[in-house]
């Protein structure tokens, strides 16, 4: 064909090069950029049009569309717009930039924790995924191999049979190089999911109700109409998150600190002092992003705290800001404060996905968690109760259940004042929040029942409730945020146990993927289950029985 041609989508419709991933499993296509515009190539002049591609791509069966393209690529073929195209036609857009002839850099390796795994689970689940660079060729066909031999290809035999559908396609040494090395995954990857779940979930909930914070429920209708706030709030198209996930990301830090190293049988007084002394330093590290004088002499070897996306003020609370100003050096045992505010329930949820533990070792790292910087019993107390929750969701439980275990819990709890704990707020409000989803209230007899959510037992039994009530993610987080009260904490606390019982595909990608923090979330996942992996595994006891029946 002439260079003078000019290609169009008409004239040269949109091509998908596909492998079958497998007996059952989805197709994953290939092709060049949808809709570019480029006036010079081997081809010719291409002049196609976004619109049409996305349909083609769409009639193909696309669950998610990936571009491997970096944005001033895109900007440069007049492709920009593909996020926008694909969504607008439900399908995933993922944006994982890779130079054009090179291999994935370190944070293509960080986002593909979550997009691969996302991806993976679409072609198990026999949906098709699509991957596009601008020639469709080594880029695209590089990570179609890889996906193949992540599901269980020959590394050989993935490179064959991507370049008998795409000839040319792994274009270079350093590419084939790269399919070579990748490894397979595990066929069971729902630990992961359940992580990620979690993580992004509570992260999604709380830059969902932090747009409507300070806002009460009339101001929100007058504002979003009758029923609340519905769809996210975007700031520079930006999913904006609160304290709430930055506090929990270093929490989730400081279990990545203290696993390694760690020794069988991992009781209660062996992994106790330093996993609250990595809390302790881990809440300090934060009180420095907010502008408080560095309490530490070193930083443990972590970079959280140096990310540029996590030195904002988000609304801190007052009792989390002046605790670590003294310290963070309150114990169950010892009160730094009587404040029962939710900033330490909002924040401990990720220890119950310490895999192996027991439910009341969970329970109980997440109360020292929450005591480091809240004295009252219902300010610490949700935290180690959560934790407990997400442990047993993490094993496989339900919310519901999890949560009746965590009152069972609760009952034998060893604080010297079990007169103390039946009486708390925490225990109340949780058994409340579960009498609820057996009658059939309007949300304001929800509310007037549970509170406002700016108390830690509060913002606990809120959280529960539309989680376990909801229907979907989505609902989940609508029905926890509109409310008069701390709508971040609430739909935070909703996210983190939606996300950790449903796994990370319950989660909508056009929500997760506008996060501002999304790269530091990841990172601090990755090493987290980099951690736990080169850690003994410590079985507890229901893990330790399933294991003796096979």
């Amino acid at each position: 064909m002439p260079h003078s041609t000019v290609l169009t989508s008409l004239n040269r419709p949109l091509r998908v090069a596909h492998v079958c991933a497998g007996t059952a499993l989805g197709a994953i296509g290939v092709t060049l950029c949808p809709g570019k515009w480029q006036r010079t190539s081997i081809s010719g002049t291409w002049q196609r049009d976004l619109a049409t591609d996305i349909d083609a791509l769409h009639h193909w069966g696309a669950a998610a569309v990936v571009t491997l393209m970096p944005q001033d690529e895109l900007q440069a073929v007049q492709a920009d717009g593909m996020g926008a195209a694909c969504e607008a036609r439900g399908i995933e857009w993922h944006h994982l930039p890779i130079q054009d002839v090179d291999v994935p850099d370190a944070a293509f390796e960080t986002a593909w924790l979550y997009t691969g795994l996302r991806l993976r689970e679409h072609l198990r689940a026999g949906r098709n995924v699509l991957l596009h660079c601008r020639g469709g060729l080594g880029r695209s066909g590089t990570i179609a191999a890889r996906l193949l031999v992540e599901l269980g290809w020959e590394a050989q035999a993935a490179i064959r049979a991507v370049r008998s559908q795409r000839p040319g396609a792994i274009e270079t040494r350093a590419q084939e190089a790269h399919v070579l090395q990748t490894q397979p995954v595990p066929s069971d990857e729902s630990h992961a999911a359940r992580v990620l779940g979690c993580i992004l979930g509570g992260a999604v909930g709380d830059a969902f109700g932090y747009a409507i914070e300070f806002d009460s429920w009339d101001a929100i209708c007058r504002q979003h109409g009758p029923r609340g706030l519905r769809e996210p709030v975007m700031q520079r198209g930006q999913l904006v998150v609160s304290d709430d996930t930055q506090m929990t990301l270093f929490t989730l830090e400081a279990m990545a600190v203290t696993l390694p190293g760690q020794l069988p049988p991992l009781f209660n007084e062996t992994l106790m002092r330093p996993f609250q002394a990595a809390c302790r330093r881990a809440y300090l590290r934060w009180g420095i992003t907010q502008g408080i004088h560095p309490l530490l002499k070193d930083a443990d070897q972590v970079t959280l705290h140096l990310s540029p996306a996590m030195r904002h003020l988000r609304a801190p609370g007052n009792t989390c800001l002046s605790a670590v100003r003294a310290g963070a050096t309150g114990t169950v045992m010892s009160s730094i404060n009587q404040s029962k505010g939710c900033g330490a329930v909002m924040r401990t949820a990720p220890i119950g996905l310490i895999e192996g533990t027991t439910p009341e070792l969970a329970m109980a790292l997440g109360d020292a968690a929450g005591a480091l910087t809240h004295g009252h019993i219902d300010g610490w107390l949700p935290g180690g109760a959560l934790s407990a929750m997400v442990r047993f969701i993490a094993r496989g439980e339900a919310i519901r259940p999890a949560a009746h275990h965590a009152l069972r819990l609760l009952a034998g709890h060893p604080h010297p004042d079990q007169r103390a704990i039946n009486a708390s707020g925490t225990a109340r409000l949780i058994t409340t929040a579960l009498q609820l989803l057996d009658d059939t209230p309007d949300r304001s007899e929800i509310f007037r029942r549970l509170g406002e959510g700016w108390t830690g037992d509060e913002a606990l039994a809120i959280g529960v409730y539309a989680a376990c009530a909801a229907s979907s993610f989505e609902d989940a987080v609508r029905l926890a945020a509109n409310h008069d009260g701390d709508s971040d904490s609430t739909a935070s606390i909703a996210g983190q146990l939606y996300g950790a019982r449903h796994g990370i595909m319950s989660l909508p990608h056009a929500w997760v993927r506008r996060l501002d923090v999304l790269q530091d979330a990841l990172q601090v996942t990755q090493r987290f289950l980099e951690a736990q992996a080169t850690a003994p595994q410590i079985l507890d006891q229901s893990t330790q029985q399933s294991r003796e029946h096979k």
